[in-house]
């Protein structure tokens, strides 16, 4: 059985942190969202930091909001980014917000190898989705999250 390190928060959090467990990973989780630190005890994963995350597969990285320093970026490392396949306007904070105001109608969510540069490494893979014109975040994840589910399944069968 593989072990991940799920750096996560919000409900996309949540939605890896299921998605890894159903599918029969060991999940370490590294959050500060309550939320998604509730399901890890309800989900019997361990709960560690950096410094204590000790053996592990692969990290992957869900919407977390930090940095992840450079020693701990050997090995499989992903992270996951909505966007991120449309080019560099949408690398870093809040992508999803600069799709809003760009007008787009074809989102995605991407995977790629973490590097020290933020948002720079390969993609693995993406999964994109027709949005139509929206006006606010939630539309854009009532019609993402499904595709969070796939890309999660394509790209651990790619790097583990």
């Amino acid at each position: 059985m593989k072990t991940v390190v799920l750096f996560t928060r919000r409900n996309v959090g949540l939605i890896a942190l299921s998605y890894l467990k159903a599918k029969g990973y060991i999940v370490k989780v590294v959050s500060d969202d309550e939320n998604v630190l509730w399901m890890a005890k309800e989900l019997d994963c361990e709960i560690v930091t950096m410094e204590t995350m000790g053996d592990y597969d692969a990290i992957i990285s869900v919407h977390w909001h930090k940095i992840i320093p450079k020693e701990y970026l050997n090995g499989v490392c992903v992270n996951v980014h909505p966007l991120l396949h449309l080019g560099d306007r949408y690398k870093g904070h809040n992508p999803v917000r600069k799709f809003i105001e760009s007008n787009e109608t074809v989102g995605g969510v991407s995977a790629h190898y973490m590097t020290e540069i933020i948002d720079e490494g390969e993609i693995i893979a993406t999964e994109t989705f027709l949005t139509g014109k929206i006006n606010d975040y939630a539309s854009f994840y009532n019609i993402a999250l499904p595709f969070y589910f796939k890309l999660l399944d394509r790209t651990l069968n790619i790097v583990l």
